[in-house]
Order: C-alpha cells, then sequence, then structure tokens
C-alpha cells in the first residue's frame, strides 16, 4: 500500500513539475514599458522601421507556437522583416545572447541590432560580426551591430499614455506602436482615438486607403489598382471587391476576361481566369462572385485602414485563390506563396484593426 503510494505521489509531482516547466517555458514574453522605451534609444536617427523585443528568446518560441504573430508584422514591417532575412545566422546569435531585450531597425541605407549582452556573449558575436563583414561596436553592455550609420542619435520615444508592461514596441510609418501578447491574444496600440470595427456578422472585411502597396506586398501588379479598396469574404465562402478610384482600362478588361451578359445590379457577368464573377463600374470597379454581395460591399468605407478577419473563412479563400493563380500564365509561382499563407492565417480565430489619423489599434486572437 506504501509503495503503490509512492508511486502515485511520485507521478504525481512529475505530472506537477512539467505542468510548471511547461507553462514556464510557454510564458509570453513581457517586459516593463520604461525597459522598451530606453532601449528604443539605442536607434540610430536614420531607422525608418524598428522593433523593439521584450526577452527575445521567449518571442521566439511564441513566433513558432502560433505564426500567425508575424503576419501583422510582416505587413506593418516588410523593410525590416527583408533585412534580417539576409541575417539569419548572425541574428540568431544576438537573440541567444541578447540580455532581456534586442532591438532591430533598417532605414534606406543599411540595418542592424542592439542588445545588452554578458561580456563573453558581446565578444564572440562581434567575431561574428567581423567573419560576416558586418559593423560592430559595443558603448558598456551594450552591442550595436549592422550596415549603414550604427551611432545612436533617437530620442526615446513618448508613451506617456501607455503604462504597465508590453511585449515589443514597434516603429511604422513615424508611430510608435506598444504591442502585448498573452496567451491567447495579441493587442496593439498607438496615440489616441482609434476603435477596433464591431463583429457583427462573420465576413471578413478589409478596408484600406492604399490597394496598391498591399498589391505590391502580395508580389501582384499594381499600377492600375492604387488608390482606395474594400474587400470583403462571406461567411459562405463568396468575395466581393471594390476600388473606388480604379476606372478599368481595356488592359484590365482583357485580364479579368470578355463581358458576357447582364447580371443584374447594373453589372455585368464575367468568365475569365478568375472564374465566373459579376462586375459594375457604377463607382469606380466593383467585382463580386455573386451579385447579391453589393449591397454589403457598399456598406463599408472603402478609407483609412480598418477591418476584421475570421481566420478559418480567409484561410479556405486563399487556398480556393492559390488554386486559381496556379492556373495564371505569369503568376504560377505565386500559388505557394498564397497557400502558405492560408495555412498562417488559419490559426487566427479574429483579427481586427483600425488606424486613422490620430491613432491606431489592433487585436489578434488565436
Amino acid at each position: 500500500m506504501r509503495k503503490a503510494f509512492t508511486v502515485a505521489a511520485i507521478t504525481l509531482g512529475a505530472a506537477v513539475i512539467a505542468a510548471a516547466t511547461w507553462w514556464w517555458w510557454t510564458t509570453p514574453p513581457q517586459a516593463p514599458l520604461g525597459d522598451l522605451v530606453a532601449a528604443a534609444g539605442h536607434l540610430p536617427s536614420s531607422a525608418l522601421e524598428a522593433l523593439v523585443i521584450a526577452e527575445p528568446a521567449r518571442a521566439v518560441r511564441l513566433a513558432a507556437r502560433r505564426p500567425a504573430v508575424l503576419i501583422p508584422l510582416a505587413a506593418a514591417t516588410p523593410r525590416l522583416l527583408a533585412a534580417y532575412a539576409r541575417l539569419d545566422p548572425f541574428l540568431r546569435a544576438a537573440i541567444a545572447s541578447a540580455d532581456g531585450v534586442l532591438v532591430l531597425w533598417a532605414s534606406d541605407t543599411g540595418f542592424g541590432i542592439a542588445a545588452p549582452m554578458a561580456p563573453g556573449a558581446r565578444q564572440a558575436l562581434a567575431r561574428l560580426a567581423a567573419l560576416e563583414g558586418i559593423a560592430c561596436a559595443s558603448a558598456g553592455a551594450w552591442v550595436t551591430a549592422g550596415t549603414g550609420a550604427l551611432k545612436p542619435a533617437t530620442p526615446p520615444p513618448r508613451l506617456a499614455a501607455l503604462t504597465g508592461p508590453a511585449a515589443a514596441l514597434v516603429l511604422v510609418s513615424g508611430r510608435w506602436w506598444s504591442v502585448d501578447v498573452t496567451r491567447s491574444h495579441l493587442a496593439a496600440s498607438t496615440g489616441f482615438g482609434a476603435v477596433l470595427p464591431i463583429i457583427t456578422t462573420g465576413d471578413s472585411v478589409f478596408a484600406t486607403a492604399q490597394a496598391g502597396r498591399w498589391l505590391t506586398m502580395a508580389g501582384l501588379p499594381s499600377t492600375e489598382m492604387d488608390g482606395r479598396g474594400c474587400l470583403l469574404i462571406g461567411a459562405r465562402g463568396g468575395w466581393a471587391l471594390r476600388l473606388p478610384d480604379l476606372h478599368p482600362s481595356r488592359q484590365v478588361t482583357a485580364l479579368l476576361g470578355h463581358p458576357g451578359g447582364e447580371a443584374g445590379d447594373g453589372g455585368a457577368s464575367w468568365n475569365g481566369i478568375l472564374g465566373a464573377i459579376v462586375g459594375s463600374d457604377h463607382d469606380g470597379l466593383a467585382l463580386a462572385s455573386d451579385p447579391a454581395l453589393f449591397s454589403s460591399l457598399r456598406t463599408i468605407a472603402c478609407a483609412g485602414e480598418s477591418g476584421r478577419i475570421q481566420g478559418k473563412e480567409l484561410a479556405a479563400a486563399l487556398e480556393r485563390l492559390g488554386a486559381r493563380i496556379a492556373t495564371i500564365p505569369g503568376l504560377g509561382g505565386r500559388s505557394g506563396d498564397v497557400r502558405r499563407a492560408g495555412r498562417a492565417v488559419a490559426g487566427i480565430s479574429l483579427a481586427r484593426w483600425n488606424i486613422t489619423d490620430r491613432g491606431g489599434a489592433a487585436e489578434l486572437l488565436w
């Protein structure tokens, strides 16, 4: 009896230790906001995009478990991610050596990192930087390495409206965002006055004033589609797109296919590389898989940057789009990228954001 009790106690103790270890290992990164603000002072004045990360090793583990957290980062700081894709071995070493916080930046003239490190780690990173042909300098416990101007010249950002700990600070288009991460969601904010979109249906909605920028990021031609745009992906799989600043040219008409017949709502039916769709040119260009979606599309204000995404619906839509792109000459190589994006967003329960002139807010739930 005593032996059985001992075995049970040991088993229970091992389970408790394993659970506690897992809980500690998967705790999201976090640091006092003041520490992150002070670390941002190590940025050069030329920095256009920057990321100040608390507990970088934890941040990497979070990204491995929840790759969806990288989607808003890729959208907000494409220059930064492109730069560090070329520094992978060096960046891995910096993440492993950073003591509590890591600063990354990209500018027109270069990119770099800064982090406090132990003496041995500073020396090892300096040797690696020399092998990689990267400039490296130390000041106290801090190491700064990269290309272009490395001298810190950026005053710490003013974030007086924010308090408490944070997982990261992100510099985007001259604005500093504070990012908080828990086990179930990511929340980011900047400035004042931004209210997140209210969820009233299962539809996914995306509105932008820079349609061309998003198309360029996706690797698609954007010359003819710059300006405002809004996209609706219905809960049942239908979609509708409106580009109020675009009046279709012959090239766009040829790309979409050839008009077949009247489709109601003042539009015409089309059958081309995008499949069977209906179009309307009442206000710019509007396309939809079902004319019934035009009424919902008109309720979306194509202004600013806002939206809400249901992960499963968007993932299914991207899978269908990837299959369609695979059949288009010249774009077939993007099919895999689109499908990978679909698998990434499949882990998102809900994402919503709103960016105004005065501020912005974003939320990602998984």
